[in-house]
């Protein structure tokens, strides 16, 4: 950052570029195109350096995805140069607007038409959930008029617009041409869906689809459009040279300029690790992780969502033991709704405990058996003030049985390497994701024939272990566009719960209006009165359900994860709120939680001259090392207390913020890089 030689030497670096690029396109062209570097540009440039160098992110050729083994010792090295394949698809927003061109005539009688599975009469009105193009999906109400009620009921046995029409007209005096003018309008509203929206079950099939739609009506225009997008991501595909370049020339085209504006990316690149690649995690390390994981059922109880416990109470005191539509419940106007609420258990204070002077007064806080354990030994005498080894309190006794912990079908230990055999420490930042060890997996299984074989495996697993009365259903829903890229996967399970995406195949698909809700016992379950099975919903995907979506969607995504005892294995929780230093957390080979220091930030934020020099000082004084990580979500920023332009990047970083936590930064060690482990564990009895 300080050596204009080292400086330029990166920016023309084809690598970096081709990183960058994909990372954002428009900082690229800054980049490299702009002679002067100016503050701005600096830190924006430090902020992606740190975030590529600290978290691994699969996209341009600084990290990629592939397969480790179990052995008799860790292997973690990388090679000085990754060697990898990278696969790109075309943004399903870009692809979603040419789809637009075909809600035409020309084309509507090569539909399929299909009524919205969220559509229901509530008397005067429809109520329906619809996405609109490049949005999150929204509710809408229309009124119930004869011709549409005679459409819905008609459309569960007539797909074709031929057909629906010939059934119609003798009920209706309406001649074709308003006919087909009504049902583009329903359409386009959302009432009936089409093969127009992108499928999440089939990864590749949606640019073919809508090529296949464009010829079949001869709308000449947009199956040009179409077969340049097919042409281009084949030849993106095939050289691994000048990447840039092609896409470039491609969004130059005078089509492509009317529908892509601005910085949006309009493709998205995957990449994965030759097999040329031996890694390998000991036995060792996977034993610790059990042990831990043996800790986690001893300490674990249920930890339900809270909304479903809200939803729960509700339901009974609304409906009891009645079974329920699920849309009808889940609407706000003629059901229960669904409002998604925090838990907050609260405890009196302590009293009585004697505190070091970095102590914060807190009227109630909430305290695990961990952390109460943990707040004791801090409070001890022997207390060193940089580290608690967990070993010393805690020890797995596998004598004894465990607790009846519901820890899912399958899930998956998420850790990092930072060692092999020889360092006193091999892992951190250890914790276990659920319901399902596919959520994690799933998005790679198409790059990486290793990764699609294990999910295959987990999938049959999964399906084989559910009662006889239940069935393990995959949501076909996307609540967004850019989901897409988090979001596609195969339908891994026996059946589709098709939520506003058509399913292919038609014999596993069940519409979402298929599914109602019972209450037996504190549990509540989905039933469906076609298969005459309860349904298990599933989202086989990192996806974040609670982030801009819909209610009907987060209530499915939460139901995964009612009575899992799964969580976490260490989280400091209300103890952040009675100090302000927290040591390092250990378990043998394992680092838990870094070191960390709770800092007052905003009086170094002045807008005229932020104070640098007091920033540095404040975190040198708390006993800070020159090596911070500053987390907030998943990026992490790296600050280096020696750098003014570090120093300055976490002040922006931080926004609003009065107080924020900075923890030590943990290096791999040797040849060792920045990576993240995924480790599934299946349940086989």
């Amino acid at each position: 950052m300080y050596d204009k030689v080292k400086y330029d030497m990166l920016c023309s670096s084809e690598i970096f570029r081709n990183s960058l690029y994909h990372a954002s396109a428009e900082f690229h062209r800054q980049v490299t195109t702009d002679s002067k570097k100016n503050q701005k540009m600096e830190k924006s440039l430090y902020k992606y350096l740190s975030r590529a160098a600290t978290r691994c992110t699969p996209f341009g050729q600084f990290a990629a995805v592939g397969i480790f083994h179990v052995k008799d010792a860790t292997c973690l090295e990388r090679p000085n140069f990754l060697p990898m394949n990278s696969h790109f698809t075309i943004e399903t927003a870009f692809l979603e607007k040419l789809a637009l061109k075909l809600y035409c005539k020309e084309a509507l009688t090569h539909l399929t038409l299909r009524p919205n599975p969220t559509l229901f009469d509530s008397g005067k009105e429809y109520h329906y959930e619809a996405r609109p193009q490049n949005s999150i999906t929204r509710c809408y109400t229309v009124e119930s008029t004869p011709i549409l009620k005679a459409i819905a009921r008609l459309l569960k046995k007539h797909n074709s617009s031929e057909e629906l029409y010939t059934v119609i007209k003798d009920e209706f005096d309406i001649d074709r041409e308003s006919f087909n003018n009504y049902l583009l309008q329903l359409i386009k509203s959302g009432i009936i869906i089409t093969e127009l929206i992108p499928q999440i079950l089939n990864k590749e099939c949606y640019l073919h689809t809508l090529i296949t739609i464009s010829k079949k009506s001869k709308t000449e225009d947009v199956t040009r459009q179409l077969t340049e997008c097919a042409d281009f991501i084949d030849s993106i595909n095939e050289k691994s040279e000048n990447t840039i370049d092609i896409i470039e020339e491609f969004k130059q085209r005078e089509g492509v300029q009317q529908l892509h504006t601005g910085d949006a990316p309009i493709v998205q690149c995957d990449s994965y690790l030759n097999t040329c690649c031996d890694f390998s995690i000991s036995h060792e390390t996977v034993r610790h992780i059990e042990e831990l994981l043996f800790l986690n059922r001893m300490f674990s109880t249920d930890v339900t969502p809270y909304a479903l416990v809200q939803f729960r109470n509700r339901y009974e005191t609304k409906y009891e033991n009645s079974m329920q539509q699920l849309i009808k419940v889940l609407d706000e106007e003629t059901g229960i709704g669904y409002v998604d609420m925090w838990r907050t258990e609260q405890y009196g204070m302590f009293k009585g405990l004697v505190r070091g002077s970095n102590y914060k007064p807190q009227s109630t806080f909430t305290l695990s058996k961990v952390q109460l354990t943990l707040l004791n030994v801090i409070e001890s005498r022997d207390y060193n003030h940089c580290s608690i080894a967990l070993e010393k309190y805690f020890k797995p006794d596998f004598t004894h049985e465990l607790p009846q912990v519901n820890i899912g079908q399958s899930f998956n230990a998420m850790f990092q390497i930072i060692g092999d055999n020889r360092n006193e420490f091999e892992v951190s930042e250890l914790r276990f994701c659920g319901p399902s060890a596919l959520n994690l997996l799933a998005r790679f299984a198409d790059g990486n024939t290793e990764i699609d074989q294990l999910c295959d495996e987990i999938a049959i697993k999964e399906n084989q272990n559910v009662e006889a009365d239940e069935i393990l259903g995959e949501i076909s829903h996307i609540p967004n566009s850019r989901s897409v890229n988090v979001l596609h996967r195969k339908p891994w399970h026996n059946c589709s719960i098709e939520y506003l995406s058509p399913c292919e195949n038609r014999k596993k698909a069940l519409p979402i209006s298929d599914l109602w809700i019972h209450i037996k016992n504190g549990v509540i379950r989905l039933y469906s009165k076609t298969l005459k099975k309860y349904i298990v919903p599933r989202i086989s995907s990192a996806h974040n359900h609670h982030n801009n979506c819909d209610v009907l969607y987060q209530f499915l995504g939460d139901l995964q994860s009612q009575h899992n005892g799964l969580t976490n294995v260490f989280t400091w929780g209300s103890l952040e709120n009675l100090f302000s230093h927290l040591p390092r957390l250990t378990y043998k080979k394992i680092v838990l939680s870094p070191e960390k220091w709770k800092i007052k930030i905003d009086c170094f934020k002045r807008k005229s001259s932020p104070d640098i020099d007091g920033l540095r000082k404040m975190l040198n004084d708390n006993g800070c090392p020159s090596t911070l990580l500053f987390r907030e979500g998943d990026n992490c920023l790296w600050i280096d207390t020696s750098n003014n332009t570090s120093l300055s990047a976490l002040l922006d970083a931080t926004r609003q913020r009065r107080y924020v936590w900075v923890e030590e930064f943990i290096k791999p060690s040797d040849k060792i890089g920045i990576n993240e482990c995924i480790l599934p564990f299946i349940k086989t009895i």
